[in-house]
């Protein structure tokens, strides 16, 4: 991000103001899916009757699939 807020920096990595552009936009999208796939998950588990909890922290193990 810092690259982009200096353009000399920018062009010196060889990168053209639209690929910068394309590159922001692909980690918007990332940043936008997997927020939106923290809400929505959790919803779709819930309607299909599948007991759902998002881990609160690293160190929660993760639920095997067999258990559900």
């Amino acid at each position: 991000m810092s690259r982009m807020a200096n353009l000399t920096i920018l062009t010196d990595t060889g990168l053209s103001l639209v690929d910068a552009k394309n590159v922001m936009g692909n980690i918007t999208g990332i940043a936008k899916n997997s927020s939106m796939a923290l809400v929505e998950y959790p919803k779709l588990f819930k309607k299909a009757g599948i007991e759902f909890k998002i881990p609160t922290s690293s160190t929660n193990q993760p639920k095997v699939l067999e258990d559900i």
